[in-house]
C-alpha cells in the first residue's frame, strides 16, 4: 500500500529541506512540484491524481493546507471553503501530516530571500493560520506530528514514515 505525506508550514520553515532530506532518505517517495497560480480543478485533479497513486508520494504544499492559510489570510479567500466534503475526503487519505515549526523568530529570518507579496507583512498571521490547521488536524484524529530542524528530528521522521 502506498503512502501519502503532507509536509506544511510558513514560507522559510523548513518543508523544502525536510521534504528532500525525506527523499534523500527514502528515494522512491515521487515528491510534489509548486503549482503555481492555477485552477481549484487543477489543484483538485492534481492532489487526487496523487493521493490515488499507487505510489508513495510527498506533498512540499498541500493545496488544502495553503488555502485555508495563505489564500485566506494573503487574498481573503480560501477556493475550498465551500468543498467541505471534499477537503475531508483528501485529508483522510493522508498517512501522515508534518507540521514544520521552527518558531516565528527563524520563520522571520529571510536573509536575501524574495518572497510572495504580503507574506513578510502577514507572517504573524500566517503562523497562527498554521497553528490553526494543525491543531485542527491534531482535533479530528489525523496522524500529525510538529517538526523543528533546529532540534535535528530527521531520524525520528523516517522511523515514523517507516512505521506506516
Amino acid at each position: 500500500m502506498s503512502k501519502k505525506i503532507v509536509v506544511f508550514g510558513p514560507d522559510n520553515s523548513g518543508k523544502t529541506t525536510l521534504v528532500q532530506n525525506i527523499h534523500d532518505e527514502l528515494p522512491y517517495f515521487n515528491k510534489s512540484h509548486s503549482l503555481g497560480p492555477v485552477s481549484v480543478e487543477e489543484m483538485l485533479r492534481y492532489t487526487e491524481d496523487n493521493l490515488n497513486s499507487n505510489e508513495d508520494f510527498i506533498f512540499d504544499r498541500f493545496p488544502m493546507i495553503e488555502e485555508a492559510t495563505c489564500g485566506y489570510v494573503l487574498r481573503g479567500l480560501n477556493k475550498f471553503e465551500n468543498m467541505l466534503d471534499k477537503v475531508l475526503d483528501c485529508l483522510e487519505r493522508v498517512d501522515l501530516f508534518i507540521y514544520c515549526d521552527p518558531g516565528l523568530a527563524v520563520i522571520m529570518n529571510w536573509g536575501d530571500r524574495e518572497q510572495m507579496d504580503g507574506v513578510k507583512d502577514n507572517i504573524g498571521r500566517l503562523k497562527m493560520a498554521y497553528d490553526g490547521i494543525y491543531k485542527t488536524l491534531l482535533n479530528i484524529q489525523c496522524p500529525v506530528i510538529r517538526y523543528n530542524w533546529k532540534n535535528d528530528e530527521l531520524d525520528k521522521i523516517i522511523e515514523r514514515i517507516n512505521s506506516l
